[in-house]
């Protein structure tokens, strides 16, 4: 079945009188006998963060009454009723004719972002609690972001397909593209913050009927009052999200000595001439000028950081290209040494292991990248079989050099280094941070960091850029 097939999951449960509507931080639960019934679990915000920073917030007349208030915050969910024509619908005349014709469905979406780039404030102070987003969110709403339609459990194509905006929510957007927290009224969420599906049955919505082509509805009157119907139900949650963002917003606005201006500023203009509101209005048009110059400076930042990553890439590219040409080529260079001067003539002069060009020039040939031709079980084979080839050639050439020290200066090796090295002191150079080393995703990922961890438990010391990365690293090894 292509519902089973979907990768997403919503929570849906049996029932002929209920329609759902399921939010990450809202959940809202819709009845057909005329109710409404609706639910909203808070999940976007940090709710301790909420009760201990930002108990100011509850205080304002606004966020003082049902359903807003800390207590229903703590509960995490409260129950509202609402008819449908307390919907913001366009044509309330075609609800009321065409809403029996439409017949009983179940709509359950979530909300969820996929970054958070609006809760930074001044100093310390945020602007917003969220609480933290997964690292593959983003990854995982483009994957099943939009509102698909099931039909007795039958995926209804192409609805919801990637591209597919059947309820127009991106041309909603576009029309103001202001974020929750900017102004009350107005707020619309982006098609690529939604997860949703649709069910409905062929008994209870006979209007809705398959196209002669079999993909997708019909769209005749009764699809158009379902469609305003969902972006109604969708526009409750707008409201609510926005209405909690906002008065956040103006808590920020209000604490912060940016903000408090700008209030002082607007408020003076409302106030008449007097020589005092004439100063606050200095001030704030001076806090907007810095604020558009910090914007300016942050803007051309960005772009700068966009030109450097091409140019790494390019650079990346290139070397890339030189390491492959190395690593065939040292051979050629061996063979040059030889006809000046063999390899045996410097051994019998007794030249130290260390200043021989040859231990020098030669490598051990693993050529690790080539892994990355393969994928998935083969890819695991290679690496495998070229991580065993690579401890005998090492261990072999710690035979015939001796060091007195080994120094490793990337994270591959380290478990086969500190498996070989016998008594040999192994000092692990760290040049990334310890959290981007660790905190990979995926299967094969996981499982070389569990060996760089043991590796780095081998070792005699770790040495860390930073003051910072050494206490992460110290978590690991006592020795930083």
């Amino acid at each position: 079945r292509d519902a089973a097939s979907e990768k997403y999951r919503i929570a849906r449960k049996r029932g002929t009188h209920v329609r759902r509507i399921h939010i990450r931080q809202r959940y809202y639960q819709i009845r057909h006998n005329g109710a409404r019934y609706a639910e909203r679990n808070a999940g976007e915000l940090d709710v301790q963060r909420l009760r201990e920073e930002y108990a100011a917030l509850f205080e304002m007349p606004e966020m003082s009454e049902f359903p807003y208030t800390l207590d229903v915050f703590e509960q995490k969910t409260f129950h509202i009723k609402k008819k449908l024509s307390e919907l913001k619908i366009p044509n309330k005349q075609k609800l009321e004719l065409l809403q029996n014709e439409l017949g009983k469905f179940k709509f359950t979406f979530y909300f969820a972002k996929n970054s958070i780039n609006d809760t930074r404030g001044e100093g310390d102070i945020s602007k917003f609690p969220y609480k933290p987003i997964s690292s593959n969110r983003r990854k995982w709403l483009k994957q099943n972001m939009g509102v698909k339609i099931f039909r007795d459990n039958f995926r209804v194509r192409p609805y919801g397909e990637y591209g597919n905006d059947w309820l127009r929510l991106g041309d909603r957007y576009t029309t103001n593209p202001s974020g929750a927290g900017q102004r009350l009224g107005g707020y619309y969420i982006r098609r690529n913050q939604i997860v949703g599906a649709v069910e409905i049955s062929r008994i209870d919505n006979k209007k809705l009927e398959d196209k002669s082509s079999r993909e997708g509805l019909q769209e005749n009157e009764v699809f158009d009052l379902f469609k305003d119907i969902l972006i109604g139900i969708i526009e409750l949650f707008e409201r609510d999200r926005n209405h909690i963002m906002y008065h956040l917003s103006q808590l920020y606005d209000k604490n912060n000595p940016k903000g408090k201006t700008k209030q002082e500023a607007e408020a003076a203009t409302k106030s008449g001439y007097t020589e005092e509101n004439y100063q606050k209005i200095v001030a704030g048009y001076n806090t907007i000028k810095q604020q558009l110059e910090e914007n300016e400076e942050e803007l051309s930042l960005i772009r700068n950081l966009a030109s450097t990553g091409l140019v790494i890439t390019s650079f990346s590219h290139e070397l890339r290209n030189i390491r492959a040409l190395l690593q065939s080529r040292y051979l050629d260079i061996k063979e040059a040494l030889e006809n000046i001067i063999p390899n045996e003539d410097l051994i019998q002069r007794g030249i130290n292991p260390y200043e021989n060009p040859y231990n020098m020039i030669e490598d051990l040939g693993i050529q690790f990248h080539k892994q990355y031709q393969y994928k998935g079980l083969r890819r695991l084979i290679d690496v495998y079989l070229r991580t065993r080839l690579f401890e005998k050639r090492f261990e072999e050439k710690l035979h015939k050099i001796r060091p007195e020290i080994i120094l490793c200066t990337t994270s591959d090796p380290v478990y086969s280094i500190a498996k070989v090295k016998g008594r040999i002191p192994l000092i692990v150079e760290s040049h990334s941070i310890c959290k981007r080393t660790l905190l990979v995703k995926g299967f094969c990922q996981r499982f070389r960091t569990f060996l760089l961890c043991k590796g780095l438990q081998k070792s005699t010391c770790i040495v860390a850029l930073t003051e910072g990365d050494a206490k992460e690293w110290r978590n690991i090894h006592p020795c930083v």
